[in-house]
């Protein structure tokens, strides 16, 4: 505000100005009617030079006002107008311009009741004169056009603004949007629904400058979460604190505080006791925020995890029973990422070969191939395709792998895929691996003790007519003819008799060793039982046959 200031103090503030430069008489100096008139103008003119820098300063801030006025009056977010008491709008700024379309279509001096919904409303012109009779400001709710065809609520406040020096009235009009507010209001209602069905519940925690904690706003979840009503929650936060389990309250304070600090993300999960006795496991986030006044307000939520709680610690027994089992039983497992060729293998997958998963750091699918027997990559390979084409549940393979110290172990790998690409392609698989060396062993020796004689390691019969089946076929093929010799030993009945059965298991040992010298790798000897035995040739052409024939014949005769 801008003092006017009075005669005398204009006066003495100029003598005492003057009296600073030296250019008044001093009080022991000789007066003159000249000299007391000439000190009497340089006084007065001082004053008039003093009043002129008070109007200056008075102008400047005048137009320093008036510009921020301006500015103001022109960036205001509401619709705002000078209008006179008639309703004529001599002002309006760009908020008002963009609210009324209409606005821009009045060709004559816009009138503030042409933008009236309904013309015989008189409520916006009784407002004004109100505010011009009574100089008090007043407000009234009326319908607008906003466009020709469209109105919306809005209420009217009016500001008496009496002209100095004239008698005119303007009067400042403040247009507020009923209509955003009525959006808001729907808005917050649709918020406030949204948030009750969220599970858990939303809210505000604050922690004041001076240390007081409380839940400024929280849905109706936090009944559920802690026992607690919003109502007593926002008064006070000591509630919801005093439910915290007493292990986990001191951890979940100091999370809190660490947050305040740095105004990091809150997050924590942690244990909470209801007033029935149950307990509930419970997990929050929130961001911080720093307040004006030095407190700290965080927007967050919580939510009950009890549920997935229980069904983690589940899982974790689960896989511990699982790793309890791998380790029973030898097993070495894998998973392998098709597109990528990542591959995680368990330290037993790394030891049935006697190597740790260090040893052949850094792993990937090349490892696996590097260790595998070269002849049955392929074998692998097809089955893998197998089972990506779909035509096999599951892919399974017998393939030698190289053992550390060099030799061939038998291994049974099992997998299938547990996951497919956005586009269909092959992505995780995982499954196991699984040492058979020794079945395979087993199986060798079961398949020699079922197809080969104990005594002379010949063929049995059924591994004989399998053989003559395969050179049967391949004859027509290869134009070329097989002979089978059919060989009983006379008197060897007389050997076991005199001389006893382990001189004659003797005799058929040493027969089956000279008719196995006398033929071809290709060629088979088999013993049918007792001195039984059959001599199968391939490949033989018609003048070979007699010549073999004679060849066996004199080789067992021999002694």
């Amino acid at each position: 505000m801008i003092k006017k200031e009075s005669g005398d103090a204009l006066r003495h503030r100029a003598e005492q100005l003057l009296n600073s430069l030296g250019q008044l008489t001093p009080s022991d100096g000789e007066y003159t009617p000249v000299s007391a008139m000439t000190e009497e103008l340089r006084i007065y003119q001082t004053e008039l030079d003093l009043q002129n820098q008070e109007l200056q300063a008075t102008n400047q801030q005048l137009e320093h006002l008036q510009r921020h006025y301006a500015a103001l009056f022109k960036q205001l977010p509401i619709p705002v107008m000078v209008v006179e008491p008639d309703g004529s709008i001599l002002e309006y700024n760009e908020a008002a311009g963009q609210a009324f379309e209409t606005l821009s279509t009045q060709v004559q001096r816009p009138s503030l009741f042409r933008l009236l919904a309904d013309r015989s409303d008189t409520s916006l012109s009784d407002l004004l004169k109100r505010a011009v009779m009574t100089g008090q400001d007043g407000q009234v709710e009326v319908q607008l056009r906003v466009k020709a065809d469209e109105a919306q609520p809005f209420m009217a406040f009016a500001h008496d603004m009496p002209q100095p020096g004239t008698e005119g009235r303007q009067l400042l009009l403040l247009l507020v949007d009923r209509a955003a507010e009525q959006r808001e209001r729907e808005w917050m209602q649709r918020f406030q629904k949204i948030a009750e069905h969220v599970p858990g519940v939303l809210y505000q925690f604050q922690i004041s400058a001076s240390g007081e904690a409380s839940f400024p706003f929280s849905t109706e979840g936090i009944q559920q979460i802690y026992g607690v009503s919003p109502e007593e929650a926002r008064q006070d936060a000591g509630a919801v604190i005093a439910r915290l389990h007493p292990e986990d309250q001191p951890r979940v304070l100091e999370t809190i505080e660490a947050s305040r600090v740095d105004l990091s993300i809150w997050r924590c999960r942690y244990r909470v006791t209801l007033p029935d006795g149950r307990l509930q496991w419970l997990e929050g986030e929130s961001q911080p925020e720093r307040l004006a006044d030095g407190g700290t307000l965080w927007h967050g939520y919580i939510r009950d995890v009890t549920r997935s709680v229980l069904l983690e610690e589940q899982l974790k027994e689960e896989r511990n029973r699982l790793a309890n089992v791998i380790w029973g039983t030898g097993v070495g497992t894998w998973e392998w990422n098709v597109q990528t060729g990542e591959v995680r293998f368990n330290e037993q997958w790394a030891a049935i070969l006697g190597y740790t998963l260090s040893d052949l750091a850094p792993v990937t699918i090349g490892t696996r191939m590097s260790l595998c027997h070269p002849d049955d990559l392929q074998r692998s390979e097809e089955q893998l395709q197998r089972h990506f084409n779909g035509e096999s549940d599951y892919y399974e393979c017998e393939a030698r792998m190289q053992h550390r110290n060099g030799r061939w172990l038998w291994i049974l790998d099992r997998g299938r895929l547990i996951s497919r690409s956005p586009d269909g392609l092959p992505e995780w698989m995982a499954g196991t691996h699984l040492d058979i060396t020794a079945r395979k062993q087993m199986e060798v020796q079961l398949n020699q003790l079922a197809n080969h004689d104990s005594l002379t390691g010949l063929p049995r019969r059924e591994l004989l007519t399998d053989r003559l089946k395969q050179a049967m076929a391949q004859c027509p093929r290869r134009y070329t003819r097989l002979a089978v010799a059919f060989i009983d030993l006379d008197g060897f009945k007389n050997i076991n008799d005199r001389h006893g059965h382990e001189a004659g298991d003797r005799v058929l040992v040493v027969l089956a060793q000279r008719m196995t010298s006398m033929l071809r790798s290709g060629d088979t000897v088999a013993r049918l039982g007792g001195d039984e035995f059959v001599m199968l040739m391939v490949d033989l052409f018609p003048r070979s046959t007699s010549k073999w024939q004679r060849c066996i014949t004199g080789s067992l005769a021999k002694r």
